[in-house]
């Protein structure tokens, strides 16, 4: 467990993000966390739209208000990567909201559309 969550941080700061706070992964379930910014709340359909526009995402699905939000993506895009690599899609497209805390928690799930 503790080796996913490593590997987790270590490639998502790869892919252009600043170090995060504290990251878990279980059972495809990532949590990302950063320095909340109250004054800066975001729509679920906010992240949802953006998540859409980066991944063509056959499914998304936001749940959460404020700035702690759980997501769930399912797209065709993931067919033949890791699920590392299919987290740091979603990361890629609300990356800058986590960053400047206006997204203070994040779960993200992935899964490829069209598989069980």
């Amino acid at each position: 467990m503790v080796t996913s969550s490593i590997a987790t941080l270590a490639l998502l700061r790869q892919s252009g993000g600043s170090p995060l706070g504290p990251a878990t992964v279980d059972d495809g379930w990532t949590v990302i966390t950063s320095t909340p910014n109250m004054n800066a709340p975001v729509e679920q359909s906010t992240l949802a739209d953006r998540i859409r526009d980066h991944l063509g995402a056959a499914e998304v699905e936001v749940a959460g208000e404020g700035n702690r939000f759980d997501v769930f993506v399912a797209s065709a895009a993931f067919r033949g990567l890791s699920r590392v690599r299919q987290q740091q899609l979603v990361y890629e497209a609300i990356g800058d909201l986590i960053r400047d805390g206006t997204v203070h928690a994040v779960t993200i799930r992935t899964v490829v559309a069209g598989d069980p």
